[in-house]
C-alpha cells in the first residue's frame, strides 16, 4: 500500500504504535518532512532507554543485504520491537528479489524494517515487494496547495494562533519549503510567546524577506520600464537563487495582474476579487495599481512568453545561460509594451 504525499501529513499525525508497519518503505526528497516522520517513527518504535539497544541503523552503500538479514533475525533486548533503519534503499536490485523476500518473511515479528531512500523507481522489483508486504510513504514533493494548512496546524503545534491573512503572508514572503517556514514558525513563537498571537505587522517586521522584497522589486522595475535596472537585479537573482524560484514569482505575478485587471473590468468589488480570485486581501491595493496601466491583450502576451520561457529553461543543459533566456524576455516584453 502507497501513501502519497497529499496524505502524508494525516498519516504522520494519526499513526499509533501498535499500528506502525512492520515493514516500511519511506523515500523522497523532503528533507524536513522525512525527518518528522523518521522521529515519529523512532519515537513510538522504542523508549529512549530501548533505543540504545534496540535501534540499528544500516547504510546499504557500506554494507550487504547478508548483515540485514542478520539484523532482523535478532530479538529485541528488554523491549517488544527492534527497529533497523536501512538507508540508501535504492541500491537494491532486481537480482536482491529472492533475498529481500526472504528477509520480509523470516524476519522476527516485533521487527520493524524501515527502508529509507531519497529516491526510488516505482517500476523496480524491491518497491514492488514492499507494496505487497508493507506500505509506501511517498514525501517526495509537498503540493503548495496544502502548505496553507500545513501553517495553520503547525501553528497550533507550537502553541500560537495566527491572525486572518497571515498564513498567506507567510507563503508570499517565505521560499515554499517546509523548513524555511517551520524555522519562521519558531521565531514568531519567540517574539509572541507560548499562546500570543500574530499579527500580519508582526510577520512584516520579522521574518526574513530580503530576496522576496528583491524580487517584487523587479516586478516594480519591469512596469515602470527599467529595463537596465531590471537586467541587472535579475542577474543578482540567479547568482543566488534557482531560476524556478524567480521564474513562479513571475508567473504568479502575471497571473495575478490577468485575474485581476478582467476582474476590475467586470465591475467586481474588491471582496468578490478577493474570494474568487485567492488573491490575499492584504496585496490586493498593490496589484490593482500594478494592473492599472496593463491592457488584458498584453498580459496574455506575458503569459504565453513566460509559459516559452519555461519550456526553454528545462530544456536548457548549461545552467550559464539561463541569464541569457531572462534577458531576452525582459527585453521582447518591454519592447511589446513600450510598442
Amino acid at each position: 500500500m502507497r501513501t502519497n504525499n497529499t496524505n502524508i501529513l494525516l498519516e504522520l499525525e494519526n499513526i499509533e504504535s501498535e499500528k506502525i508497519p512492520s515493514v516500511i518503505l519511506l523515500f523522497g526528497e523532503n528533507s524536513f518532512l522525512r525527518d518528522q516522520f523518521i522521529d515519529r517513527i523512532r519515537a513510538l518504535s522504542l523508549s529512549e532507554v530501548e533505543n540504545s539497544f534496540n535501534h540499528d541503523i544500516l547504510d546499504l552503500s557500506i554494507v550487504e543485504l547478508i548483515d540485514l538479514q542478520v539484523a532482523s533475525q535478532t530479538y529485541p533486548f528488554m523491549s517488544d520491537k527492534r527497529l533497523i533503519e536501512i538507508r540508501n534503499s535504492d541500491k537494491i536490485q532486481s537480482k536482491d528479489k529472492e533475498l529481500i523476500e526472504k528477509i520480509i518473511a523470516e524476519k522476527i515479528d516485533s521487527t520493524i524494517l524501515f527502508f529509507i531512500s531519497n529516491k526510488i523507481d516505482a517500476r523496480s522489483v524491491f518497491y514492488k515487494i514492499i507494496r505487497k508486504y508493507g506500505k509506501i510513504f511517498d514525501v517526495d514533493t509537498f503540493p503548495n496547495f496544502l502548505l496553507k494548512e500545513w501553517i495553520t496546524t503547525t501553528a497550533k503545534t507550537l502553541e500560537i494562533n495566527l491572525s486572518q491573512d497571515v498564513p498567506d503572508l507567510i507563503l508570499e514572503i517565505v521560499e515554499p519549503s517546509m523548513g524555511h517556514i517551520y524555522s519562521e514558525l519558531k521565531k514568531l513563537r519567540d517574539f509572541v510567546g507560548i499562546g500570543g498571537q500574530v499579527s500580519i505587522e508582526d510577520v512584516s517586521n520579522l521574518v526574513g524577506r530580503s530576496k522576496v522584497d528583491a524580487i517584487f522589486k523587479l516586478g516594480d522595475l519591469f512596469l515602470e520600464g527599467n529595463l537596465e535596472e531590471t537586467l541587472i537585479l535579475v542577474r543578482r537573482l540567479l547568482n543566488n537563487e534557482a531560476p524556478e524560484l524567480l521564474l513562479g514569482v513571475l508567473r504568479s505575478n502575471v497571473s495575478r495582474w490577468l485575474v485581476c485587471k478582467i476582474a476590475v473590468a467586470k465591475g467586481l468589488d474588491d471582496s468578490v476579487i478577493v474570494k474568487t480570485t485567492n488573491i490575499p486581501k492584504f496585496l490586493l491595493k498593490n496589484i490593482k495599481n500594478q494592473s492599472k496601466n496593463l491592457s488584458i491583450s498584453y498580459l496574455r502576451y506575458l503569459c504565453f512568453s513566460l509559459q516559452k520561457l519555461d519550456r526553454k529553461i528545462k530544456r536548457e543543459g548549461d545552467r550559464s545561460n539561463l541569464f541569457r533566456l531572462f534577458e531576452i524576455f525582459f527585453v521582447e516584453s518591454h519592447l511589446a509594451k513600450t510598442n
